[in-house]
């Protein structure tokens, strides 16, 4: 079984293309829940990231 990572662009095409609309809805919904996870865990990475580059900056 191949991974997703090791298809072709057209495999790939071709297998979103046999999903029924209800799956494709899923799918979708299923991704932008997984996206909305990772936005705040984004955002408190980015903040530490600044902080910690201006405590190097003021402290050295």
């Amino acid at each position: 079984m191949s991974t997703p990572t090791s298809r072709t662009e057209e495999e790939r095409a071709a297998w979103w293309a046999t999903l029924a609309p209800d799956a494709l809805e899923d799918e979708i919904r299923v991704n932008l829940r997984a996206e909305r996870r990772l936005v705040p865990i984004a955002l408190v990475a980015g903040a530490l990231t600044v902080v910690i580059l201006v405590l190097r900056a003021f402290l050295a």
